[in-house]
């Protein structure tokens, strides 16, 4: 067992983790917004570069994204390396979106946007980007997660509030910044919206990035969302301290690899090859399985300790009223 940090739901009405079974999904509303992550000064030359543009005005990558408030924890904005992004003007400034979405964020904008050069989006690397209204870098990574499904192409990435951004934040080695306390609240440090839950900061982050003219546009969105199974409420998605089994430290992976290798005879090589990799897969699936019921098990434990605990407080505190 070891102690870490991963993205996970969480219900802030009675401040715990949700597995995925006890979560329901229920239309919500959310705010939808695109925001602008301005190209820092040391890679303007390099976009430049790249669209073989003279650019001589503000120049920004432009992400979309239905939960504002957990932009205080951006570190970085993905692109797709295999869609094709375009350089387009606004007014008196340069934005970048993938090339594909042009016509629907032209749309969402109420703007005619014009492609000036287009270019393959595994032409961006080493690039630092302003974050809209912190005071620190933010990076642009590569990532296949990235679609034009819906947005601008550019996804906007905080890896305490996302699996994929923290694997991929994970895989380049960036650290996560966490807004929000254990209990789902923003930080004293968050000054403008210290002590607000997630949902109740959104106004207020929206009103920052219109003083920090950062914000293109924000909408209604109505969308599938998760919701407590037991309170109904929206849940967040937050890192928060869990217990992990890992599968390196104790050598469980290689153990396991190795026993298959001695039990098994092997007759023909692509055989071997392809069964072995479904015998692993099993064997490690079996072995999780396995090791899930000892961790139920741990749960209902400490479950039933922690609710005998807590009927023996009430229990003092009613005595002490009446007495």
């Amino acid at each position: 067992m070891q102690r870490g940090e991963k993205p996970v739901h969480w219900c802030t009405e009675c401040s715990s983790a949700l597995a995925e079974a006890e979560v329901e999904y229920q239309d919500k509303v959310s705010k939808s917004i695109d925001v602008l992550f301005e190209v820092s000064k040391s890679s303007l030359e390099k976009i430049s570069s790249i669209f073989n543009l003279d650019l001589n005005k503000r120049c920004s990558f432009v992400i979309w994204t239905t939960t504002p408030w957990t932009l205080p924890s951006n570190v970085a904005v993905c692109i797709n390396p295999k869609l094709d992004y375009s350089i387009v003007e606004r007014d008196n400034e340069y934005l970048i979106i993938a090339t594909d979405l042009i016509e629907s964020c032209s749309v969402r904008w109420g703007i005619d946007l014009k492609d000036l050069s287009n270019v393959k989006g595994n032409l961006f690397e080493d690039i630092a980007l302003e974050h809209p209204f912190i005071n620190r870098k933010s990076v642009l990574l590569q990532g296949a997660h990235v679609t034009t499904d819906a947005g601008t192409g550019c996804v906007h990435t905080a890896p305490a509030h996302g699996l994929d951004d923290y694997f991929i934040c994970k895989d380049n080695n960036l650290e996560p910044i966490k807004a929000l306390n254990n209990k789902g609240f923003f930080k004293d440090e968050y000054e403008n919206i210290a002590g607000f839950p997630a949902f109740k900061a959104d106004p207020f982050i929206i009103e920052t990035l219109t003083s920090s003219n950062a914000l293109i546009h924000v909408e209604n969105y109505e969308h599938s969302y998760p919701h407590c199974w037991r309170h109904k409420t929206p849940l967040i998605f937050t890192s928060t301290p869990q217990w992990f089994i890992s599968m390196d430290k104790a050598g469980l992976l290689t153990h396991g690899f190795d026993e298959l290798n001695t039990m098994i005879t092997w007759y023909h090589n692509s055989y071997q090859k392809d069964h072995l990799e479904k015998l692993k897969m099993k064997k490690l699936a079996d072995k999780l399985l396995e090791e899930r019921g000892e961790l139920e098990k741990i749960q209902e434990k400490f479950t039933k300790e922690f609710e005998n605990l807590a009927n023996k407080i009430l229990d003092s505190k009613c005595y002490l009223q009446n007495n």
